[in-house]
């Protein structure tokens, strides 16, 4: 296998951001179009959607525009820190989780 340099890896991550948002976003039920997913990623809010599918289009992308940075910084391991926090970046907008005792989880 060829190995590839960090900065071929960083250009296909970005090139491929839309099509893996999308993909992440049609799988929680978002009803946006791949072009749609790409205006908002270009910074236009499409006029006919909820701010709660916009978030959930624009979450995702943070994460995965932090994994970039961390490996453009060398610093990425993949560990209980890494997760939480990207989890936290990419969940921030859903309602929080109730046991079946009615307890809010942690």
């Amino acid at each position: 296998m060829r190995e590839v340099g960090v900065d071929k890896v960083l250009d296909r991550s970005r090139a491929s951001l839309p099509d893996l948002v999308w993909n992440a976003a049609a799988l929680e039920g978002t009803n946006y179009t791949l072009a749609e997913v790409k205006t908002l990623l270009g910074g236009v809010i499409v006029g006919d959607k909820s701010l709660e599918d916009a978030e959930q289009i624009i979450a995702p992308s943070e994460g995965y525009s932090l994994v970039n940075e961390f490996v453009c910084d060398g610093g990425f391991t993949l560990g209980k820190n890494i997760s939480d926090r990207l989890h936290g970046l990419v969940a921030r907008h859903e309602p929080p989780r109730v046991d079946i005792s009615g307890a809010k989880a942690q």
